[in-house]
């Protein structure tokens, strides 16, 4: 006979944004992680290294005591059925129910609308790195932000050298296309640092001094959901609240 792990909380919290882990935290219940909406660690310092307290609140005090990663979950009155990556279920029984987002959830009369998409293009400067930190600002939501950050690989940092990201509001329809796509991203980004004056390593030929472009190597992208909202049916019980903290 299979054995099926049962918890019991007074609040059960799904999300990991840093309204979630608050919740989490006031209520004194469970959270569960469905998706990573952690702030920016550079655009929002302050707000991540709070979210990165309660984290560790959490995981010391009990309150995230899932050991993997969640795979789904199905909500059934007052009961979440968690599989993950090590369980194949894991019963929570609750009292209420907090949802910060519906990935991975299901059973619930909820839809989860996304009308827009924060988008991260990370980007390592593999040539031409040495610049002071900066951003720019451009017009338009497609790259509107590009900024040049203390490198973290090997002692970057310590010897000046940058990388750099780019950020994007993107509708979900343009996700897929090309004209939104890493690669468009990566060249894009590269003819806007160029634009703006910044030049790659230099090289001297019969004493004249000229300057290769920079070199852009696309490292990640990272995808949040930035405008949404919960269409709720009017079957949906008391007990269960929907937190539309991003709209």
């Amino acid at each position: 006979m299979n054995f099926v792990p049962e918890l019991k909380t007074s609040a059960l919290v799904i999300g990991y944004s840093l309204e979630a882990l608050q919740c989490a935290h006031s209520t004194g219940g469970i959270l569960l992680v469905n998706s990573e909406t952690k702030p920016h660690v550079y655009e929002e310092r302050e707000a991540f290294n709070e979210w990165a307290r309660l984290s560790f609140y959490l995981g010391m005090s009990g309150g995230h005591p899932l050991p993997s990663k969640v795979h789904s979950i199905r909500i059934d009155g007052h009961v979440a059925n968690v599989t993950t990556e090590f369980y194949k279920l894991i019963k929570i029984e609750f009292e209420e129910l907090y949802i910060f987002d519906m990935e991975l959830v299901e059973g619930l009369p909820i839809e989860e609308e996304i009308t827009q998409y924060e988008v991260y293009d990370w980007f390592n400067i593999s040539r031409g790195a040495k610049h002071p930190a900066c951003q720019i600002l451009r017009p338009g939501p497609f790259l509107r932000k590009v900024v040049l950050y203390p490198s973290r690989r090997g002692s970057g940092a310590a010897r000046g050298l940058r990388d750099c990201y780019a950020q994007s509001y993107l509708a979900p329809d343009e996700l897929t296309t090309f004209e939104c796509s890493e690669t468009t991203a990566r060249l894009a980004t590269a003819g806007i640092l160029k634009k703006s004056g910044f030049k790659g390593t230099p090289r001297v030929d019969q004493g004249v001094t000229s300057y290769n472009s920079l070199e852009l190597v696309h490292d990640r992208r990272d995808t949040y959901k930035h405008k949404k909202m919960f269409l709720v049916d009017e079957g949906l019980p008391t007990h269960i609240f929907c937190c539309n903290i991003h709209i």
